[in-house]
């Protein structure tokens, strides 16, 4: 007896977890599905619930920014509090405009510039007398690349700069639903088992809600289909992390709903 149509819910709330960040999902089928080798079939994600919580600046975790300038003659020391969420350059720099304009009345007092290419990320000081303190584990830096030790300035020249050529920051497009029984699918050019892309719609820690208006097939590749992995990575196939830094975290929900169909079923 073969299969014409299967519909198949997975979620990483049951104990199908196969990786520590909560975004892989891996279901052992007994019995397995066994579909028609003579016949074609066509696989698409139907609906998709996922928590934005992948961010790259944490409570706790790396919120602080730390720099000193001069305030009415004096050197004066000062510690930004990043708010939990997602970043990009342009936002972290956004953020420093203000809390450098809060403290000192200036709000390009660092300029920061990334490389896509290259994903380095360059801090330019537009101040010889200000230094940017890189201590701590909690420090914002940590997500530009730089070390954990150390200051940065003061420089001998304004725009003079400082490099990192190991950038963490996460700058997310797109979430891609990967599917180990499909194919024909690309993914920056290249062939991948992509089964969906879903685009963050919605505020951080709020839930993506994936519902197509047009259902997208792609070729599923096996027959037998006795275990099956779901995955989700960024536009970049880099691993997402559901919200899990250490071993007292429980990574967040994500859910999927998908059909296998016959061709002529479609």
């Amino acid at each position: 007896l073969y299969y014409y149509m299967i519909s198949l819910f997975v979620s990483n709330s049951d104990q199908n977890i196969t990786s520590k960040n909560g975004t892989q999902i891996t279901l052992s089928l007994n019995p397995p599905i066994i579909l028609d080798p003579n016949k074609k079939y066509y696989a698409s994600c139907l609906e998709c619930d996922i928590v934005y919580c992948f961010a790259n600046i944490f409570t706790g975790k790396n919120d602080k920014f730390k720099y000193s300038e001069m305030k009415n003659g004096v050197l004066t020391n000062f510690t930004h509090t990043f708010s939990q969420g997602i970043y990009t350059v342009e936002a972290i720099q956004e953020e420093i405009n203000r809390t450098t304009q809060s403290d000192v009345q200036n709000n390009f007092l660092f300029i920061l510039e990334a490389d896509t290419s290259t994903s380095h990320i360059f801090i330019h000081f537009m101040s010889n007398t200000a230094t940017i303190d890189c201590s701590g584990s909690d420090n914002m830096l940590q997500i530009l690349g730089y070390p954990t030790t150390g200051t940065l300035g003061p420089v001998q020249h304004i725009n003079d700069f400082y490099e990192a050529d190991n950038s963490n920051l996460n700058n997310i497009q797109n979430v891609i639903v990967l599917a180990s029984f499909v194919s024909g699918s690309y993914q920056n050019g290249q062939s991948k088992n992509v089964l969906t892309s879903v685009t963050p719609d919605c505020a951080p820690y709020s839930t993506i809600l994936y519902r197509p208006q047009q259902s997208i097939y792609v070729p599923v590749t096996q027959n037998i289909l006795d275990t099956i992995t779901f995955q989700l990575v960024s536009q970049d196939n880099q691993e997402l992390n559901l919200g899990v830094h250490d071993a007292s975290d429980k990574p967040e929900l994500w859910s999927m709903r998908c059909v296998i169909k016959e061709l002529d079923k479609i």
